[in-house]
């Protein structure tokens, strides 16, 4: 993959075009055992930031998907 240092760190080119983009996430865990009930809460996110230019300028998407227990 060819990086896109012109829009940040941790971006890359999609092939065959001029768009950017950034993937990034976590995931978090833990346990609850609190009163005799015990739990193991999970958290995750994903992102995906793309960006590009057109003939009206910069173009920009973002998406953050979240899910999981807190």
């Amino acid at each position: 993959m060819e990086p896109c240092p012109s829009q940040g760190a941790n971006f890359f080119r999609i092939p065959g075009t001029t768009t950017c983009l950034r993937l990034s996430g976590r995931v978090r865990a833990g346990i609850d055992a609190s009163l005799g009930r015990t739990a193991a809460p999970v958290q995750g996110r994903v992102s995906v930031d793309a960006r590009g230019d057109s003939a009206l300028g910069p173009v920009r998407s973002f998406v953050r998907i979240e899910a999981g227990a807190r």
